[in-house]
C-alpha cells in the first residue's frame, strides 16, 4: 500500500483546527504558568487550585492514595501540594487534564479505551520506577511522559478513522507491528503525532521530547534519558502483559538507550532476565497500587 502523502499536512492540519483539543482547563494553564515562576507560594498555588472545586477533588484523592504512600492524611489543598510538591503536582495536573480530554464515548465501536489506558499508566508506573533504579531524578516526568507516550494514537482513532482502521488490518492480518503499518499507510506515525499535540498543549519540551521519540530514544534533543526510560518502559509492559499498546509485539531496547541509561551508572547490574524478573516483582507491586489512577480512566 502506498503511504497517504497528503496525510501529513492535513493531519497537522487538523490539529491545529480542532477547537475542543488543545484547550487544557483554565485551572491547569493557571497552576502551570505559576509553578514555572520561582517566586510562586505554596498558599498562591493552592488559592489557584481551591478555584475549581472537582479539580481539588481528584488532587486530594490522589494524594491520599497508595500509589503516593503519604503516611498522613490529606484533607486540604495546602497539605496536598506541600505534600506532592511542585514538580509532582504539575505532572498530576498534566495527566489529569490530558486523560479527561478523550472518554469511550469519542471512541469508534471496537477501540477499548480502558486498555490503551491500563497500557499508558503502565508506562507511567514503570517509567517512575525505572528512573528510581537507574538513579534518574526525573520519577515524575517519566510519569507523565510514560502515560501520553502514545497519546497520538487516540488522535488517529478519533480523527481519522479510515486510515487508524487500515492500520489495524495491517497489524491483525499482516504481522506488522502498530509502527510499521503507519508508516505503510500514511507515512506518518503515532509519535510525531504525539508531539505534535505536546506542542498544541504548549507541554514541556523534555516530555514533547520524550512522546516524539519514545522509539528511536538516542535521537531526542532534550534529556534523551527520559525517552530512553519511556521506551524501555514501554517494552516492560509489553512484556509484562499490561493493558494493550497497539499490537502485541515485543521490540527489544535499542542499544543505545540502554548506552544512556548506563552512562552514570555503570555499577547498574546489565539488563538481562534475572532484571527484568526483578523488575516485574517491583512493578506489579506498584501497579497494585494504582486503582485510583486506573478509575479516572473509566
Amino acid at each position: 500500500m502506498l503511504p497517504t502523502s497528503s496525510l501529513r499536512p492535513r493531519l497537522e492540519d487538523i490539529v491545529s483546527q480542532i477547537e475542543d483539543l488543545p484547550t487544557l482547563p483554565d485551572v491547569v494553564v493557571k497552576m502551570l504558568a505559576l509553578i514555572d515562576r520561582i517566586d510562586t507560594s505554596v498558599p498562591e498555588l493552592s488559592q489557584v487550585v481551591s478555584n475549581d472545586p472537582v479539580f481539588t477533588m481528584k488532587i486530594i484523592k490522589m494524594a491520599n492514595s497508595a500509589f503516593y504512600g503519604f503516611p498522613r492524611q490529606i484533607s486540604t489543598v495546602d497539605l496536598a501540594v506541600v505534600a506532592l510538591g511542585f514538580k509532582q503536582l504539575k505532572c498530576l495536573a498534566l495527566s489529569l487534564s490530558v486523560v479527561e480530554q478523550f472518554d469511550q464515548e469519542t471512541m469508534p465501536s471496537g477501540f477499548d479505551l480502558e486498555k490503551f489506558w491500563e497500557h499508558s499508566i503502565g508506562c507511567g508506573i514503570a517509567g517512575r520506577m525505572l528512573a528510581k533504579e537507574f538513579g534518574y531524578q526525573v520519577g515524575a516526568e517519566a510519569f507523565v511522559a510514560g502515560l501520553l507516550h502514545n497519546i497520538g494514537k487516540l488522535f488517529l482513532c478519533q480523527h481519522c478513522p479510515r486510515e487508524f482502521n487500515e492500520i489495524n488490518l495491517l497489524v491483525q492480518e499482516g504481522g506488522l507491528s502498530f509502527l510499521a503499518a503507519e508508516r505503510a499507510v500514511m507515512d506518518v506515525t503515532h509519535a510525531e503525532i504525539g508531539q505534535w499535540l505536546a506542542e498544541t498543549w504548549n507541554l514541556p519540551v523534555e516530555l514533547s521530547d520524550a512522546i516524539a521519540y519514545h522509539h528511536n530514544p538516542a535521537e531526542a534533543e532534550h534529556h534523551p534519558e527520559l525517552a530512553c526510560l519511556v521506551h524501555f518502559a514501554d517494552i516492560l509492559c509489553r512484556i509484562f502483559s499490561v493493558g494493550y499498546g497497539g499490537d502485541t509485539q515485543i521490540p527489544a531496547i535499542e542499544d543505545d538507550a540502554v548506552s544512556i541509561l548506563m552512562t552514570d551508572h555503570p555499577t547498574q547490574p546489565l539488563i538481562d532476565e534475572a532484571l527484568l524478573i526483578s523488575f516485574q516483582e517491583k512493578f506489579m507491586k506498584e501497579f497494585e497500587q494504582a486503582d485510583v489512577l486506573l478509575s479516572l480512566t473509566r
